[in-house]
């Protein structure tokens, strides 16, 4: 992995965030300069998504019952 993980990470959030398909992703990165595969992209969704998810839901406060 010869990206920086803010590269990676940001990539991850608008994948997951908006409604963008991954050659739509990879779009948006060569507007950055950044050259990244849509497989790669997914790569990173696969690899990051499931840590990202245990972290956000352990922050998550319980609602009271009532």
């Amino acid at each position: 992995m010869h990206y920086p993980l803010e590269v990676m990470l940001t990539c991850v959030r608008c994948y997951v965030a908006y409604p963008l398909s991954l050659q739509h992703l990879e779009e948006m990165m060569a507007e950055r300069d950044v050259s990244v595969d849509h497989s790669t992209l997914h790569r990173w969704a696969l690899k990051r998504l499931p840590a990202l998810e245990k972290t956000f839901y352990r922050r998550q406060q319980a609602v009271s019952t009532s």
